[in-house]
């Protein structure tokens, strides 16, 4: 079974920060943040009683620690 995880990712000019924003995940796409290939629907990403669906919990936390490297190298003109 493959699923494909989509995540909303923002740019914040006044921090020079990029971010997953959840709560655009919310407005957007419902929080249906997993499209499963094999039956063509899109599924949840928490589970509930602390379970994720298809790890989603850990592919997420790998994208931040991605961004955070990312940030890292971003300067804020703004300073």
């Amino acid at each position: 079974m493959s699923k494909k995880h989509y995540f909303i990712v923002s740019f914040d000019t006044d921090t020079g920060e990029w971010d997953i924003d959840t709560d655009a995940e919310t407005k957007f796409l419902d929080n249906e943040t997993i499209y499963n290939t094999e039956t063509g629907q899109w599924e949840t990403a928490y589970l509930g009683d602390g379970k994720y669906n298809d790890n989603d919990d850990d592919t997420a936390g790998k994208l931040y620690s991605a961004l955070k490297i990312l940030n890292k190298g971003v300067t804020n003109d703004n300073d």
